[in-house]
């Protein structure tokens, strides 16, 4: 009996027979077939999406949900409704809300991210665009450095697009301001450190020496930005977020040629 009764306490606290997480939870697609909500890109790198839908099937609103998410080429943004009314409306409402915002205090310059709106991809347990959850990136504006021989250092405006913002190796692809892929392939996220770049630019040419990081910003505190260069072919290609171009100057000089470590960036799991 004494037994039986800790084996009981057992199960309570290590959840062994309770009730599957949402994370676990079958999604439809348009097509009828079922799948995993963790099998999708999209659940799989927001575990606090995961949670809030959780939430939404534990308090017995799995048929009264909407999930809206901001276009491609925009600032990244998630927004979850469950029970009340009209749950989709407020999704749509909240997102775009946050996204006028975004975009005016940022200037975007990308036109597929003015104007746009936020779409809802998740009602009521049914999928609505499948491509959406499976393409779904965060994009951060960045300035891209191209120094060629023989030519001045060209600065024109790009995006970074990646999968997660934590400190490991990942997927990514560099987009100019006419939003075309100009880079792609992986990257280890690193601060305190650097990281190594592989992959292709400009058609087929692959990258050469490629390092990148998380370094703490420009100013006094620990604004942080990404910032790294690669050789492409003959050019080399610098890669650095949030900065304005007398910030870059000023905090690295001899950008694209070379950068350092800044002291602070020390290492942690999350940039964002």
């Amino acid at each position: 009996m004494y037994r039986a009764g800790l084996l009981l306490i057992a199960i309570f606290l290590l959840g062994w027979g309770a009730p599957s997480l949402a994370s676990e939870a079958m999604l439809v697609k348009e097509t009828g077939e079922k799948v995993l909500m963790q099998d999708l890109k999209f659940f799989k790198n927001r575990p606090k999406v995961r949670g809030y839908v959780d939430t939404a099937v534990r308090r017995g609103c799995a048929d009264n949900m909407a999930i809206a998410i901001t276009p491609p080429f925009s600032p990244s943004y998630t927004y979850s409704s469950w029970c009340g009314e009209d749950t989709r409306q407020r999704a749509l409402a909240k997102c775009n809300s946050w996204l006028r915002k975004k975009l005016a205090a940022q200037n975007w310059p990308f036109t597929s991210g003015n104007g746009s709106q936020c779409s809802v991809v998740i009602r009521n347990m049914q999928i609505l665009s499948t491509r959406a959850l499976e393409e779904a990136q965060r994009y951060v504006r960045v300035s891209l450095h191209i120094l060629e021989k023989n030519k001045e250092i060209e600065i024109l405006d790009g995006l970074l697009a990646y999968e997660v913002p934590k400190l490991r190796k990942q997927e990514f692809t560099l987009f100019n301001a006419d939003r075309t892929a100009v880079c792609e392939g992986n990257v280890e996220v690193a601060m305190g450190k650097y990281g190594e770049i592989t992959g292709t630019c400009f058609g087929n040419a692959p990258i050469r020496s490629g390092k990148f990081t998380i370094n703490c910003g420009y100013g006094g505190g620990c604004e942080r930005h990404m910032v790294g260069n690669m050789t492409v072919s003959n050019a080399l290609v610098g890669i650095v977020s949030k900065l304005s171009k007398k910030e870059t100057r000023a905090l690295y000089p001899g950008f694209p040629r070379k950068f350092s470590l800044i002291d602070g960036s020390e290492p942690e799991e999350n940039f964002d």
